[in-house]
């Protein structure tokens, strides 16, 4: 083998892999030096410890950290600083580097000789964490799988699907999109609106831009002071950026703490990351995004909501929403996978609480008339040895970036299928059930028919969805029980059928795309064709099986 020689008039050549390096937690020096890559000697916020923490954490039963190895993948060009630095860092006087460094984490224990194809590392690779050559707040885009302690009792799905390439080896990692403000290209609504459309880019294939794209978007018009540096955005701005990016926006103000919390969760349930516009406690207002919900068990007697007709039986259900106990949220001051839940609006336990949270702030200045639905944000990371407490603060707005072509909301979907399943027992003369639990989300009509025929759903129901007609984005709602969704286990979350209704109709119509019901006697199927005008056409005609039974609704 040749040997690498340098000559007096040259430098010797680049070896093999010289811009990556090992590094194992494990080990007490290499677990030294990513805490200085990642918190460095000046963090201004919990974002850095919040990454650590994730490598260090050990999987529930174990010891280890659930990191074995980050494969330091130096030089790295990173095309969201990339773009920062052509718009705003390449003026600056003092020299901001254009090279990143990108980590990449695995769940196994790797050698050199793995650098040379890391195909086969595929089921151990956990995602990347991009650190920027920036003095302050250096966590650039991130993107980390979320370890479950108990996949019955978490579910993160807003997730995008993430291809890279270290080296040549091609992995790919399934995950919310994150990142920390830089507060020069881009502040905290800059930062939400890319996280929760990097994260639809990469989960539907809508658009994508980078920070310094979505900051320039939206100053576009309303410009209150200069783009950049970014002094933050207003709502109206955030808005106008998603219809730029060729969203179809939905703004829901916070008045109802229960409404809210629902809300929330149908469109987390519906992978569309919302971005939650906040109060804080310590002053400011601030933008963070949902991406994962818990769940709680058992809820006995959960809040329902009621339909009636006059002179007939009333419809009651709950909502699916009622089992979560907190939200995941990613914030871009507090770092990923944070829980979120929702307390007491009670202003004495609110200041009671605040002022063990926050003992500096003056509660004086708050309006807690305006609290309508207050929040903690937790900021323990225990295996990184940070103890933040919590974060109170109070939701005030929602903004949705709807897919374009969605006009229908989750609210007036699930009141479209309520009605419907009222109606259909005024049809068939039987009471309608006291336990019914409705859950609501949206969904692309091509996955739902490839997903369903995994299902155990009835056969000629299956082969009777994926052939019927249906537009690009559907609203599901699966009818369940209480009894259903208090089991432990996810195989016995079985829901009695479900109610499809096309998310591009008018909310004020009745009309449905199908109708699945299993009563207790038997299975009922209905569809509405383009002929029927009215939802009692499609109903004259019902597929009747009394075969039909409850089967496991969707589950991630």
């Amino acid at each position: 083998m040749a040997k690498n020689v340098a000559t007096p008039n040259s430098s010797p050549l680049e070896e093999p892999y010289e811009s990556f390096d090992l590094l194992y937690p494990m080990r007490q020096e290499d677990r030294k030096k990513l805490k200085d890559m990642l918190i460095g000697r000046y963090p201004v916020n919990p974002v850095p410890y919040s990454v650590l923490d994730y490598l260090l954490s050990p999987r529930v039963g174990k010891a280890t950290p659930v990191c074995k190895t980050v494969v330091e993948e130096k030089r790295y060009y990173d095309k969201d600083h990339v773009m920062a630095y052509s718009t705003f860092y390449s003026r600056s006087f003092r020299d901001i580097k254009r090279e990143c460094t990108r980590l990449h984490f695995f769940s196994r224990r790797l050698s050199a000789i793995d650098l040379a194809d890391l195909r086969d590392q595929q089921d151990f690779y956990l995602g990347f964490c991009v650190i920027r050559p920036l003095p302050l707040r250096k966590i650039g885009r991130t993107v980390l799988t979320r370890q479950r302690g108990d996949p019955a009792l978490e579910f993160p799905t807003c997730n995008g699907n993430w291809d890279v390439n270290i080296g040549g080896s091609g992995l790919t990692v399934k995950g919310p999109a994150f990142m920390e403000q830089d507060t020069m290209v881009a502040a905290c609504a800059s930062t939400a609106l890319w996280m929760s459309t990097s994260n639809l880019a990469h989960r539907f294939g809508q658009r994508e831009c980078s920070t310094a794209e979505i900051t320039e978007i939206a100053n576009q018009y309303l410009c209150h002071s200069r783009a950049m540096p970014s002094e933050g955005l207003l709502c109206e701005q955030m808005i106008h950026a998603l219809r730029s990016m060729e969203y179809d926006p939905l703004f829901i103000e916070a008045s109802d703490q229960e409404e809210t919390k629902h809300l929330i969760y149908s469109y987390i349930e519906s992978e569309i990351p919302p971005i939650l516009l906040c109060r804080l406690a310590t002053g400011g207002n601030h933008a963070i995004v949902g991406i994962g919900h818990g769940y709680q068990l058992p809820i006995k007697k959960p809040l329902k909501m009621k339909i009636q007709w006059e002179n007939e039986a009333p419809l009651f259900f709950a909502r699916s929403s009622q089992w979560i106990p907190y939200l995941l949220v990613n914030d871009d001051q507090r770092g990923l996978y944070r829980k979120l839940t929702f307390i007491e609006k009670d202003a004495v336990l609110l200041k009671d609480r605040i002022k063990k949270a926050h003992p500096d702030v003056d509660i004086s200045s708050i309006d807690f008339n305006e609290w309508h639905c207050p929040v903690v944000i937790d900021m323990k990371m225990p295996s990184a040895g940070y103890d933040g407490g919590e974060q109170v603060a109070n939701i005030a707005g929602i903004i949705v970036p709807l897919p374009r072509g969605v006009l229908l909301t989750s609210e007036q979907a699930e009141l479209k299928a309520a009605l419907l399943i009222r109606y259909l027992h005024w049809l068939i003369r039987q009471l309608p059930p006291n336990d019914l639990v409705l859950r609501t989300y949206l969904i692309p009509s091509n996955e739902y028919k490839e997903r369903i025929e995994d299902s155990e759903m009835d056969v000629f129901v299956r082969r009777l969805y994926r052939g019927k007609p249906m537009p690009q984005w559907i609203w599901v709602t699966e009818i369940s029980s209480i009894n259903s969704y208090n089991m432990r286990e996810a195989s016995k979350w079985l829901i009695r059928g479900e109610v499809l209704i096309d998310a591009t109709s008018n909310p004020l119509t009745p009309d449905f795309i199908a109708l699945h019901y299993v009563t207790p006697d038997m299975g009922r199927v209905a569809t509405m064709k383009p002929e029927h005008e009215e939802p009692e056409q499609a109903l004259e005609t019902v597929w009747f099986s009394q075969k039909d039974k409850g089967y496991p609704g969707w589950v991630r």
